[in-house]
């Protein structure tokens, strides 16, 4: 300090001067600097945030929407498996194809039968029971023995049917 009074009018303010950037330095690097780099840096982030945070709120409506549409599918699903468990239940088994079988020949009562023959393809979900009928006929015996069958299950379907003249007219049915 002594030296410091000794120190000319001039030598002083350049030294406060001079002590005065030296404090102002190291409180810009020390203090100011770090303090400005967090500070930018959660601008930053702020601003990153205000962004994703603009992204999801467009978004919102579409979520709400998909959220409201999966509830929809969800109840329609579980609507339609119960309906199917329903509808299963009203299909004819395996163990009853047999029973089926003798039914279908029981109606054609009316009928001369020259064969019946049945086959099983299996599938993965149900089976499907192939039955060939080979019969003498009249035209209307025939219809009447068609709507018989059909009226005996939903799930029976004629897929093929082949109407032919017999060559030995003494087989058939009348003139």
């Amino acid at each position: 300090m002594v030296k410091f009074k000794k120190l000319k009018k001039e030598e002083k303010v350049l030294f406060i001067a001079l002590a005065g950037a030296i404090t102002f330095s190291f409180y810009f690097s020390v203090i100011y600097k770090p303090i400005s780099r967090k500070i930018t840096h959660y601008k930053f982030q702020a601003e990153k945030s205000r962004a994703k945070l603009n992204e999801l709120k467009i978004k919102l409506p579409e979520t709400q929407k998909q959220e409201e549409n999966i509830k929809a599918l969800t109840m329609e699903s579980q609507k339609l498996v119960k309906e199917i468990a329903e509808i299963e239940k009203t299909l004819p088994s395996e163990e009853g194809a047999s029973s089926l079988l003798a039914q279908w020949t029981r109606e054609a009562k009316d009928l001369n039968l020259v064969s019946i023959g049945q086959e099983v393809e299996a599938a993965e979900d149900y089976s499907k029971l192939i039955v060939e009928f080979k019969f003498i006929a009249s035209y209307q015996d025939t219809v009447n023995y068609i709507r018989t069958l059909e009226a005996i299950s939903p799930f029976l379907v004629i897929e093929e049917l082949d109407i032919t003249e017999p060559k030995d007219r003494s087989l058939g049915l009348g003139d």
